[in-house]
């Protein structure tokens, strides 16, 4: 299901828009891998999901899970819902065995939609799962509008390589990460980001 729908939606969306991606060469996904963008608009995970043609198991929010019909149409996508507003630990198991299972997880690290560039919008979930499981993390930032016949402009940056926070007490490797994690995103874009 997962596959037929991003196909079609694939298809609809380069009618509507003009998509270019720069940096696909960085977009290694043999190995199980972290898939962290920004997140503006509700059509940001079907730009990531045509990046690959694995499946992306995505974080959201668990309110979309509320009416029964719209949780079993999100569950068969592999949507992950999660309580924003708790420390959700049923979410975070699902995380690690989506990663053990060598799949690829998706999660946006501010945790839902933002307009603004800041750091403090940055949530430690993505850190911790990426240091816990020792996965790499593939930034990617999305620029659009989203209006109809507008460019889309995905640029995919190096991966990020959580061994390099061996030598770090857990703490401290969360908040490096973190804050690599929102530099490399937003590199050389307005907002609060040149506040370092």
């Amino acid at each position: 299901m997962y596959r037929f729908l991003v196909a079609i939606v694939s298809v609809l969306v380069k009618i509507i828009y003009r998509v270019k991606v720069n940096g696909i060469e960085n977009f290694k996904d043999d190995k199980p891998i972290i898939i962290s963008a920004n997140h503006t608009h509700i059509f940001d995970p079907v730009i990531l999901a045509m990046l690959t043609k694995r499946q992306i198991f995505f974080l959201s929010k668990k309110e979309i899970f509320e009416k029964k019909l719209s949780a079993k149409f999100f569950t068969k996508l592999g949507v992950i819902p999660i309580d924003r507003e708790n420390t959700d630990l049923k979410a975070i198991k699902s995380c690690f065995r989506v990663i053990r299972n060598g799949d690829l997880l998706g999660i946006f690290p501010e945790g839902t939609r933002v307009k603004t560039i800041d750091i403090n919008n940055m949530k430690k979930g993505v850190a911790l799962i990426a240091l816990k499981n020792k996965v790499n993390i593939l930034p990617i930032h999305i620029e659009a509008s989203y209006k109809i016949f507008s460019k889309i402009t995905v640029d995919v940056y190096p991966m990020i390589e959580t061994n390099n926070f061996d030598n770090m007490e857990d703490s401290e490797a969360i908040d490096k990460l973190t804050e690599e994690l929102f530099y490399k995103i937003y590199q050389g874009r307005d907002g609060n980001i040149c506040s370092r």
